[in-house]
């Protein structure tokens, strides 16, 4: 989805919870901000109440991923995906769109009706790391230093 949390209205008892001060005075958000610790669980949560329910789709945060065994029931969930995000005003990412494709990248995986398996690209990266020789080398693999 494009810019996920700018999507949610706050209500008006949420909204008056999120002040920001400028130059030019005081404003509160009428959409859910970036940076509101609680803002993923509460995105996810929405997403959840929107599409959850029509089977043969995956929510994985902001990616919703169809699958269906033959075109005309992948058609068919799809066109329930797109008559809800109409009827909920969802705008989705034009760049990140992939149709009838029969696997897609995802999270470092490869998703496709074989299953999942790991992207031949990301495991030759991690393989080609030079083995730390050192307990201080091991943190900066590792990201601790």
């Amino acid at each position: 989805m494009s810019s996920g949390f700018w999507q949610i209205k706050l209500d008006k008892e949420n909204s008056a919870l999120y002040y920001f001060n400028t130059p030019y005075g005081r404003y509160k958000f009428l959409r859910l901000p970036f940076g509101i610790k609680s803002a993923p669980e509460v995105f996810q949560k929405k997403v959840e109440q929107i599409f959850g329910d029509i089977e043969g789709v995956n929510i994985i945060f902001d990616d919703l991923i169809t699958a269906a065994s033959t075109e005309e029931e992948h058609d068919r969930i799809l066109g329930k995906v797109m008559k809800r995000a109409e009827k909920n005003k969802v705008k989705f990412n034009k760049n990140k769109l992939q149709f009838k494709v029969k696997a897609v990248k995802f999270l470092g995986n490869i998703v496709s009706e074989k299953g999942l398996v790991a992207d031949p690209e990301k495991v030759k990266t991690i393989a080609a790391v030079e083995t730390p020789q050192s307990k201080e080398e091991l943190k900066r693999f590792l990201g601790m230093k």
